[in-house]
C-alpha cells in the first residue's frame, strides 16, 4: 500500500486548486447574476432549473458540471435538458472536448448563445 507524501508543496499545489475551482465558479455565478440583473435567491425563487440551466449558458460558455455546480441544479436532470435542448436547436456544444477550467478533465463546452453557435462548431479557441 503506498502511502501520498503529504508535504507544504502537495498541500499548497491542492489548496491553489481549490481556490481555483470557487474562484472559477464564483466568476460563472457572478457573470451570469450581473447580466440577468438578479440576486442569486431571487433566480433560484423565480426559475426552474431547467430555466437557469439555458440563462446562464446564454450568458457564459461553460461546462455542463461548472454550470451545475455554480447554481446547484441536478447533473443528471441537466444531461436529459442538454439533449432536449440540442434536438430543438437552441445548444450547441464543442465537436472536441477541452480541459474543463472547473474539474480539469476534457468536456464539451456548452452555449445556448445562437450568437456563438459558429465559434463553437466551427473554431473553439480555449
Amino acid at each position: 500500500m503506498s502511502r501520498r507524501k503529504h508535504n507544504a508543496k502537495s498541500f499548497l499545489n491542492n489548496s491553489t486548486k481549490a481556490q481555483d475551482k470557487k474562484i472559477y465558479i464564483d466568476f460563472v455565478r457572478k457573470t451570469v447574476l450581473t447580466k440577468l440583473n438578479v440576486s442569486y435567491s431571487e433566480l433560484k425563487r423565480t426559475h426552474s432549473q431547467d430555466r437557469i440551466f439555458f440563462l446562464a449558458l446564454q450568458h457564459v460558455t461553460a461546462t455542463k458540471k461548472a454550470i451545475c455546480t455554480a447554481f446547484d441544479l441536478e447533473v443528471e436532470r441537466q444531461c436529459r435538458n442538454k439533449r432536449d435542448f440540442e434536438k430543438s436547436g437552441q445548444l450547441v456544444q464543442t465537436l472536441k472536448r477541452h480541459k474543463c477550467k472547473f474539474t480539469g478533465e476534457p468536456a464539451h463546452y456548452l452555449t445556448t448563445d445562437k450568437s456563438k453557435f459558429n465559434e463553437i462548431l466551427c473554431n473553439f479557441k480555449r
